[in-house]
């Protein structure tokens, strides 16, 4: 069996040459079962899995070392060393060190979620940066989510290498009322230069035969400020039913325009509800964040994607850019 996965992004510049070797150990501890329900199903033994890579770019070569533990919680641990270098090795060096847990401090239940992460890149020629993402996860009931987070960026790119500092705190909660779902968020960014806020909501409608549609808008304090997220597609059943999934997202504020779409198809099409679900609702959330924290809080840190793995057949399609 061949799995194929294909990327094209229209932002793009150059072409990217990645070499990977893939290592799989398996442990035969399972997982305690929560003691109410779950929202990752069956327990699974956890797979701990490193990438060594060498990723060729028009400024230069990346080279990493990558490094994370998953099971039916997809991934708990990731730890990623990468060194990136130009084409001379010598006048631009840069080391980045990145790790993360996702913990179930309550019991080892689903229902409590706490996660932590952060990235340390310490530039040649420039002072020490860093990012954080912290968030606590509440599923008290089916029917009920509930996230609340904090954000950081310590940047040393400033005026006369100050450092320049971003914070970021958000909350948002989610109904499920039949087949549709409810989600309220806000979120503040402060900066040296000032606050910003954003506030909204979204709806999702479950569709027939597994499809959905979804709507979001986040109003900041001025119109440019303000982010639309539409998205719709259908998730594949837990049995397979010989049908592809796919979804398109569409994310637009002023002056920017974010596209992405994918189709899985095959027997093991990993495309199902939860993944759709909360994907959808990940990148509606993500306009709270910080954008240099989006691989952090999706905890894709590989060189080469491990997102071939989501069916037999694989493919993406994504133009991030602006509109004029």
């Amino acid at each position: 069996m061949v799995s194929t996965d294909l990327i094209l992004n229209g932002s793009a510049l150059g072409f990217h040459l990645l070499m990977s070797s893939l290592f799989l150990i398996t442990t035969a501890s399972a997982q305690d079962q929560p003691s109410r329900f779950s929202v990752f199903g069956p327990p699974q033994p956890a797979v701990w899995e490193f990438q060594l890579a060498a990723e060729r770019e028009p400024t230069g070569v990346i080279r990493g070392f990558n490094l994370y533990r998953k099971n039916q919680r997809q991934k708990t641990h990731f730890f990623s060393l990468n060194e990136a270098r130009d084409d001379h090795g010598r006048t631009s060096r840069e080391m980045q060190f990145t790790g993360g847990v996702v913990l179930f401090p309550y019991r080892n239940d689903d229902r409590f979620q706490f996660e932590m992460g952060g990235s340390v890149i310490n530039p040649k020629h420039s002072p020490i940066q860093s990012n954080y993402v912290s968030r606590v996860t509440l599923r008290p009931e089916k029917w009920l989510w509930i996230r609340g987070g904090a954000e950081g960026l310590r940047d040393g790119t400033g005026e006369d290498n100050s450092i320049i500092k971003t914070d970021v705190q958000y909350g948002a909660i989610k109904f499920a009322l039949g087949s549709w779902q409810v989600t309220g968020a806000t979120g503040s960014t402060g900066r040296d230069s000032g606050q910003t806020s954003l506030s909204g909501g979204a709806l999702l409608r479950v569709l027939p035969r597994n499809f959905f549609v979804f709507g979001g808008l986040l109003r900041g304090g001025q119109a440019a400020e303000t982010v639309r997220t539409i998205a719709l597609g259908r998730w594949a059943p837990f049995r397979p039913d010989g049908l592809a999934s796919l979804f398109y997202i569409w994310k637009h504020r002023k002056h920017y325009d974010f596209h992405l779409a994918g189709l899985f198809y095959g027997r093991h099409n990993l495309f199902v509800r939860p993944a759709a679900l909360g994907m959808t609702q990940g990148i509606f959330l993500s306009n709270l964040g910080l954008h240099e924290n989006s691989r952090l809080r999706r905890r894709q840190l590989m060189t080469i994607t491990d997102e071939n793995r989501n069916a037999d057949l694989s493919i993406f399609l994504g133009y991030p850019g602006p509109t004029d």
